[in-house]
């Protein structure tokens, strides 16, 4: 079974005959066979991707209309296994505009953020998934992790190695103080459930 890998592409820049064009190309997806077909579709031979990174793209599009009049593109959904990178960079180079993908897979521990500008990577985040879900949303997010462990009666030990994990791998610096505030709330969750 797939692992379902949440992927969110934003093309900002692009003008309207290529958005016109790329959602002409996204109406069409059924008509392919493969997701290498359906890629060769879109892109020009300079730009082709040789393997795509996945087997499926269950998505959706909307278009925004600035009020400068210019379009943003959003395309939202999931793939299998692994994030659209490729098609990100692609679309970059080929249609001379900006692209932000945005990915997440917690059962391969992935997650990033990142832009693509012609042709041009700039990662913001890349790394776990946990790492990016506290590089997004910051300490919070890992306030509600730990809260999660003892909601569903996980040991103590549990949401601490959680904590050490995300701290060792996650590639995003958590400060002294905020770590000593998130271990007296462990703390103080372990003194709750022993008063139960």
């Amino acid at each position: 079974m797939a692992n379902y890998c949440y992927n969110s592409l934003n093309i900002l820049d692009a003008d309207r005959t290529s958005i016109n064009f790329i959602t002409s190309w996204l109406d069409r997806y059924e008509e392919f066979n493969t997701m290498k077909e359906w890629y060769d579709e879109l892109l020009s031979v300079q730009n082709k991707i040789d393997e795509p990174c996945t087997r499926w793209f269950e998505f959706e599009y909307s278009i925004d209309v600035n009020s400068d009049n210019s379009q943003e593109l959003y395309i939202s959904g999931d793939t299998a296994w692994a994030p659209t990178e490729k098609l990100a960079l692609a679309i970059s180079k080929e249609f001379n505009c900006c692209v932000n993908l945005v990915y997440e897979e917690s059962g391969n521990d992935i997650g990033g953020d990142i832009i693509y500008e012609n042709g041009e990577i700039r990662p913001l985040y890349q790394g776990t998934y946990h790492g990016y879900r506290l590089w997004d949303e910051g300490v919070d997010y890992l306030y509600r992790e730990i809260d999660n462990y003892f909601d569903d009666g996980s040991e103590p030990t549990e949401a601490v190695e959680f904590l050490e994990d995300i701290v060792s791998r996650g590639g995003v610096k958590v400060s002294d103080t905020d770590l000593v505030k998130i271990f007296t709330h462990i703390k103080d969750k372990i003194d709750e459930n022993n008063k139960k």
